[in-house]
């Protein structure tokens, strides 16, 4: 019987086998664990560390590995960015998680990244504008002309002063604004 672990952005970990209804995971044999990757373009290359039951870390990519021990394995992946480009694109990692790899058989794992929102775009800062933040993706910063920008934050909101007696005749209160983010998703 083949055992599936899903791991994905949002969603938990779904572990189908291995043992019943025990938190123990039986050694002392081989068994195949089969790494596959998604969420990720073909130019980027996942960061995968596997923890086996003994011994050190090991860095390995998406595949197929045969005749592991047996046990409690963690997989894990690193955050991933894309190659050149005017901006990179960087792909967020799920947690770790520990699989079952048990012997005389094997375990599927997929591994699920996820667009970093606020990557492949080219951020500025805007003084005496509707929008304080805007954002470019990358399609739009070789385009000539005038192009929207993909993202546009704000306003700001600053507290509005308050009237107060102690105010000298002639000074002026000039209002402040506060530090602080208000990000819309554009879709």
């Amino acid at each position: 019987m083949k055992n599936y672990v899903s791991i994905a952005w949002t969603l938990s970990i779904l572990a189908v086998g291995c043992g019943g209804a025990e938190d123990s995971c039986p050694t002392g044999g081989k068994g195949t664990l089969n790494l596959t990757v998604s969420g990720l373009p073909e130019a980027v290359s996942a960061a995968l560390v596997l923890q086996a039951p003994e011994g050190p870390p090991t860095a390995t990519s998406a595949g197929r590995l045969e005749g592991v021990p047996s046990g409690t394995w963690t997989v894990s992946a690193e955050p991933v960015a894309a190659p050149g480009g005017l901006v990179r694109a960087a792909y967020d990692a799920p947690d770790g998680v520990e699989v079952c790899v048990p012997a005389d058989d094997g375990v599927d794992v997929d591994v699920a990244y996820a667009l970093i929102a606020s990557s492949a775009k080219l951020w500025i800062g805007a003084q005496n504008s509707p929008a304080p933040l805007l954002a470019w993706a990358e399609e739009a910063l070789g385009a000539t002309g005038t192009v929207a920008p993909a993202v546009e934050t704000g306003p700001w909101t600053s507290p509005r002063p308050q009237p107060s007696s102690r105010h000298r005749r002639g000074s002026r209160s000039t209002p402040r604004a506060t530090s602080g983010w208000r990000i819309s998703d554009p879709t």
